[in-house]
């Protein structure tokens, strides 16, 4: 991300201005924020694909750009559930997610939803 594509997603510290779904990219070893944008909803579990995308999980899987925030790819035929935290004890039934397996390696993922598996294999260009 370049430093003029941020606006108001990076304070002069270098510090991310984050508010409810946002979303932000930190470098870990340089301890600096990358990026921040804001998504229209929770991302839910996120998984990342390589360096420039994460797999959102909040309502049906997709796919995101991290360098713009842009969902790439969306499954919104799949079921993901509503769960926006890491808890999920007490959550109401409605909201606990259907079982989901994902395998980093291959780039697939699978998810249950009712008597049905669906298994999605993908591939990103640059990942």
């Amino acid at each position: 991300m370049e430093d003029e594509d941020l606006g108001d997603a990076i304070d002069a510290d270098g510090a991310p201005n984050l508010s409810p779904r946002s979303v932000a990219v930190y470098d870990i070893d340089k301890r600096n924020c990358l990026g921040a944008f804001q998504l229209d909803e929770p991302p839910g579990s996120m998984f990342a694909l390589g360096h420039d995308h994460v797999l959102a999980l909040y309502r049906h899987p997709k796919i995101i750009d991290l360098n713009s925030g842009r969902i790439v790819h969306m499954w919104d035929r799949l079921d993901s559930g509503l769960q926006d935290g890491s808890i999920i004890w007490g959550l109401k039934p409605e909201r606990i997610p259907p079982p989901m397996a994902f395998d980093s390696t291959k780039n697939r993922f699978a998810v249950v939803n009712g008597d049905v598996v669906t298994v999605i294999e993908f591939f990103i260009a640059g990942a």
